[in-house]
């Protein structure tokens, strides 16, 4: 799996000003006349096998991270609820079951029944999975 850079952030940028932040407007579900982003059309239509089931012995393929850094390593002793901090990127699943995750949750169906936006993101899929 490949990591991405991350470009820094101005510290004043009024779009990460959490104060003036109100997550209780504009909270919609998507209007039903609105199209998929241009973008995930094509994903959408990967071929989806719906009479797949989990297995773990066939679709988990752990490959542990070369590297992983504790809290102390990156100097935030005695902080969070773990001593690990973070890790390089690693392989949890092969490539079939990312393949048939990505055509579930970039489905039609999905997106016509579980996309919704708000003022702090344009694009969310909420309740798609079982509870």
């Amino acid at each position: 799996m490949a990591s991405t850079d991350v470009l820094p952030l101005p510290i004043h940028s009024h779009a990460f000003d959490y104060h003036r932040l109100d997550t209780t407007i504009n909270k919609r579900k998507r209007d039903t006349d609105r199209t998929m982003p241009s973008p995930l059309i094509n994903l959408s239509k990967m071929q989806l096998k719906k009479d797949i089931t989990f297995d773990a012995a066939k679709h988990l393929n752990f490959q542990p991270p070369s590297k992983v850094w504790t809290m102390d390593e990156i100097n935030l002793h005695n902080k969070g609820v773990s001593n690990t901090a973070v890790s390089e990127p690693f392989q949890l699943f092969t490539e079939e079951a990312v393949q048939q995750m990505r055509a579930e949750v970039l489905s039609k169906e999905v997106f016509d029944n579980c996309q919704y936006s708000s003022n702090i993101a344009a694009c969310q899929l909420r309740g798609f999975a079982s509870q």
